[in-house]
């Protein structure tokens, strides 16, 4: 179910027709949304154009109501929060909606060892018995933080394993 709905949204968002796709396609299309910092900037200038109730503002998915609160993953948000927040909450939203991606900052040292980290594995196995997989996209670019944790920004995104 979980796998239908994402696809749902994807090719909603993409302008798809419904219909059998490989998943080399449909995970083509989850890379091509935009990094989690640049969801925010959008979001940031849909709102601000938005002062009016009842304009686009009022209708912004939840998990950008408040701007970018960029947090460190495993640290400000569990990968279970960040998850329920970033991709199921999305789920229940209308296709009309954007699909965003999440910005989140990830330890230089926790993304090394991803496959090593339990909550990952807990995630891998979860997705994957709907058909999907973790995909985590990040700049290139390591960033100290003010706790002194070089981390770099990123989001996670749900890929698909098979066909859909």
């Amino acid at each position: 179910m979980l796998q239908s709905q994402w696809k749902a949204r994807l090719l909603t968002r993409f302008k798809q027709p419904d219909g059998d796709y490989p998943h080399t396609e449909l995970n083509a299309m989850v890379m091509a949304l935009p990094p989690g910092d640049a969801s925010m900037e959008i979001l940031r200038s849909l709102q601000s154009a938005s002062d009016e109730p009842g304009d686009a503002g009022d209708s912004m998915p939840p998990q950008s109501k408040g701007g970018a609160d960029y947090k460190i993953l495993g640290v400000d948000v569990s990968l279970r929060d960040y998850i329920q927040a970033a991709f199921i909450d999305t789920l229940k939203e209308p296709l009309s909606l954007p699909i965003l991606t999440l910005p989140v900052y990830i330890a230089k040292e926790r993304l090394e060892n991803l496959e090593a980290w339990d909550d990952w594995k807990t995630l891998r196995a979860f997705l994957a018995s709907h058909g999907l997989r973790p995909v985590v996209v990040f700049k290139n670019a390591p960033v100290v933080l003010p706790s002194l944790t070089v981390a770099y920004l990123s989001d996670i995104r749900i890929g698909f394993l098979g066909e859909a």
